[in-house]
């Protein structure tokens, strides 16, 4: 892995060269590309966007002409690093993302009718891209002090790399500043909960255990109960009983029929007497 990154390293200088190469006029069909993608990121032609684009899209080109494979990559990663320091000039380095994968997407499909550079675009981040920044930086600071005598000027060459180290370090400061705020609120939403919320819990939970007795309960009965000898006859005693009721219902509605019957029959007798 580290071998893999030095070779890359070693080869950014030459990516640096075929970069300088790329600043004088492109091709109409990139130009048309980066139309596009401005207003596709800034709902406009952005000058700034466009001619960053263009030159991306020439070097992509360069790169692809190139035979070497272990170029590509070293390509496709001094791109991303070439995009993100030239938005900074402009103060827009946060189209770094975007602007990278629309360039390598667009030129993939619409220039060599193939994807490009997706490969490596999962492994390009802005920390990595401070890293490989920060290692070429160094080794062209410790190329040219081994070119040069001590005396000359050896603090302006190593520059870079203190501008780098003071980003990198400023860009932790934040994002250390926005999770040590985050962490902060959380604990004071804790702390700020209710003390009844355990009472509450205990509450539901003594509830669920209740109403889970009472069916156990009420299973039991159903269960065993009702094959005992008791509850069969009571059982058998309330059927009997419905069954006399049944039966003697009609002998009493029968009883009251004749004794309305002999009720008129005698008045029948008596007014016919009188």
């Amino acid at each position: 892995m580290v071998n893999r990154i030095h070779t890359i390293i070693k080869l950014f200088p030459q990516c640096e060269v075929i970069m300088d190469q790329c600043k004088n006029g492109t091709h109409k069909a990139k130009e048309l590309l980066c139309n596009n993608i401005s207003r596709s990121l800034v709902k406009r032609i952005d000058k700034d966007i466009y001619n960053i684009c263009t030159e991306a899209m020439e070097f992509l080109f360069k790169i692809y002409l190139k035979s070497e494979n272990t170029l590509i990559e070293a390509g496709c990663k001094y791109l991303y690093t070439w995009i993100y320091y030239e938005l900074k000039k402009k103060e827009n380095n946060k189209y770094t993302n975007s602007l990278y994968d629309q360039v390598t997407e667009k030129y993939g499909k619409e220039i060599i009718g193939k994807t490009y550079c997706d490969e490596y675009k999962k492994k390009i981040n802005d920390e990595q891209m401070f890293k490989l920044r920060f290692l070429y930086e160094l080794y062209k600071c410790h190329k040219v002090m081994s070119d040069i005598s001590i005396n000359n000027t050896d603090g302006d060459i190593c520059n870079p790399l203190k501008d780098i180290m003071n980003e990198y370090k400023e860009q932790i400061t934040i994002e250390y500043a926005a999770v040590n705020e985050t962490t902060e609120s959380v604990m004071r939403s804790s702390v700020s909960v209710p003390q009844y919320q355990n009472n509450i819990k205990a509450a539901i939970i003594t509830t669920i255990i209740v109403m889970l007795l009472i069916f156990l309960f009420i299973f039991f009965v159903f269960k065993f109960a009702s094959n005992s000898s008791y509850f069969q006859q009571n059982i058998q005693r309330i059927r009997n009983i419905s069954k006399n009721i049944d039966s003697v219902f009609p002998i009493l509605k029968q009883s009251e029929t004749n004794r309305i019957i002999s009720w008129n029959n005698r008045y029948n007798v008596s007014y016919n007497i009188d």
